[in-house]
């Protein structure tokens, strides 16, 4: 059920390799207080391209197109653990970033 503001909002899957939404991403985790280099694009992408595990990112976005919480992710597969999506792979730190104070980690 969507509720209050989050009912305007839209999840949809980024596409890194499109140069726009990779520079927005990135404003958007550089502009964020709990941003870290472990949800920039580049980080996902390297190491998406040392270890074959595709890298996703969920974004909200609101009616105005700017992005309002983002989630990277990894999808990694292992032969002993199976598949997972994990945030974010092979990091200290990561997870969801939200523009709003009242979805941030306390």
């Amino acid at each position: 059920m969507k509720m209050g503001n989050a009912a305007e909002l839209a999840v949809v899957t980024l596409d890194l390799a499109d140069g726009d939404q990779a520079r927005a991403a990135d404003a958007f985790v550089l502009g964020h207080p709990d941003g870290t280099p472990f949800h920039r694009t580049a980080w996902l992408g390297a190491v998406e391209q040392a270890t074959g595990h595709r890298a996703t990112v969920l974004a909200a976005v609101g009616p105005s197109g700017r992005i309002e919480g983002l989630l990277p992710l990894h999808h990694v597969k292992s032969r002993l653990f199976g598949q997972a999506l994990a945030s974010t792979a092979f990091a200290v730190d990561g997870g969801i970033l939200s523009a709003t104070a009242r979805d941030r980690k306390s």
